[in-house]
């Protein structure tokens, strides 16, 4: 998996990859906040191709979760989503999830410096 963090790559890139964003975060010493993305190679996704317009939709889900500190629905997702797009995102999935055990929120803290 690779990251991107500005939109005209995401622009460019969504047309022959999978492209799912992570998190927006908000940095105290930059105008808007920063989201990333990440980049998943097809080769990834095709075993399960099928299931990938329902596995973005249970991601998108997760984020909505996210943003709203909805820790049942997230926790409850990011166990669901662990595996799909071939693993590649299970690390982030695993974050979210060390989040709500550490803090018992899912929303992303701004970063200060």
């Amino acid at each position: 998996m690779h990251l991107i963090f500005k939109q005209e790559h995401k622009v460019l890139l969504e047309g022959r990859y999978t492209i799912l964003e992570l998190e927006t975060i908000t940095v105290s010493d930059q105008a808007e906040p920063i989201t990333a993305w990440c980049v998943i190679e097809a080769e990834k996704v095709i075993p399960e191709i099928d299931m990938l317009p329902l596995n973005k939709s249970l991601h998108e889900d997760l984020l909505t979760a996210i943003k709203e500190d909805n820790v049942e629905t997230a926790t409850k997702l990011c166990t669901e989503l662990t595996g799909k797009f071939g693993g590649e995102l299970d690390t982030f999935y695993e974050e979210i999830l060390k989040r709500i055990e550490r803090t018992g929120s899912c929303a992303f803290a701004p970063v200060t410096e």
